[in-house]
């Protein structure tokens, strides 16, 4: 039994909402829309139209929120923080659960046992991805590539 909660971040006064599992070809946005849109890049942002389409929100998990705002904050671009904070209450965010944790620890014995590099992060978010029985759509293909049964999306290809 799958265990992921994929809540849509909402004022305090609405309760959090559950996302049920979806099939295989759900997604899972790994970089955010806005990212996109400023480099201009039409092959991703068709991408975005599509999923957007299909699902009617972004999915991403709690991983990618909080490495978005350490970036801001590192770059001190906390102007920007408010208008991601704004993106982050349209779209459904995957909470890291045990499940989640027990995968990411299977991933990182995988990974240290056929020497693959993998970051805390990354692991993280693979394992909130298949626990969530999607697949991972991201810009860094080569960081996730050698997971076993992860099926990837490469925003950047057509």
């Amino acid at each position: 039994m799958r265990s992921t909660r994929w809540t849509k971040r909402s004022p305090a006064s609405a309760p959090p909402a559950i996302r049920t599992e979806r099939c295989r070809k759900s997604c899972s946005i790994r970089t955010c829309f806005p990212k996109c849109k400023k480099q201009r890049d039409p092959i991703a942002l068709g991408h975005v139209a599509v999923y957007l389409a299909v699902h009617g929100n972004f999915a991403f998990s709690a991983v990618t929120r909080y490495e978005v705002r350490r970036g801001y904050r590192l770059v001190q671009a906390t102007a920007k923080l408010p208008r991601f904070e704004t993106f982050c209450s349209h779209c459904l965010i995957a909470a890291v659960t045990e499940a989640v944790f027990d995968i990411a620890a299977d991933l990182r014995v995988y990974s240290r046992r056929h020497g693959h590099p993998a970051g805390d992060a990354d692991l993280l978010i693979a394992a909130t991805t298949h626990d969530g029985n999607r697949s991972l759509a991201t810009g860094n293909i080569a960081h996730y590539a050698w997971m076993p049964n992860l099926t990837l999306v490469d925003r950047r290809r057509a």
